[in-house]
């Protein structure tokens, strides 16, 4: 199972992201959980951060590092292909072609996904991840944030700054974990 944290994203600006304080303690009543729970299904951030925590530990870091980006296509009903984070579908974003790299019904997915590298918003994100990459202390781990979130938050795919670096930052996320 996943979490998918409250966020403001499209239509979702009403509320308030959570503290500092309460990720920290959501996070550390997660792990409490999924440690007296090991039959439980398991918690994919959690999964995930144990995978990176067993192979930095492990002298295995070009494992790590040999994790590519995941595209994530999504597909809307009308066959038009959103790529980066599924939140992006149905956003107006003239500026960005309202982040569509094309339709099924015009192109194959896999012609899709070989030009992204073409599109100006896939373009800006990219740039971000290096300006992350660069700036960041949490890359090696989150490598980047998501697409989504860059843009609602900041309305820029090129910012570095989100809620969830922010939040990470205040706690030394993932530090405090183990």
């Amino acid at each position: 199972m996943g979490f998918n944290i409250e966020e403001i994203e499209g239509v979702n600006t009403d509320r308030q992201p959570p503290t500092a304080v309460q990720a920290e303690e959501f996070w550390r009543r997660t792990l409490t959980w999924a440690r007296e729970h090991p039959d439980a299904p398991a918690v994919r951030e959690v999964e995930r951060l144990a995978e990176y925590l067993q192979l930095i530990r492990s002298g295995q870091r070009v494992e790590w590092d040999r994790r590519r980006l995941d595209p994530i296509p999504t597909v809307s009903w009308e066959g038009d292909v959103v790529l980066l984070s599924p939140e992006l579908a149905d956003t107006a974003a003239p500026e960005y072609g309202d982040f569509v790299a094309g339709n099924i019904l015009d192109r194959p997915l896999p012609e899709i996904l070989r030009d992204a590298h073409r599109l100006r918003f896939v373009r800006d994100f990219l740039t971000g991840l290096d300006r992350c990459q660069a700036e960041c202390e949490f890359f090696d781990f989150c490598r980047g944030a998501q697409a989504a979130n860059r843009y609602f938050e900041n309305g820029d795919l090129t910012t570095t700054l989100t809620g969830a670096r922010a939040v990470a930052t205040s706690m030394r996320w993932p530090i405090w974990i183990w």
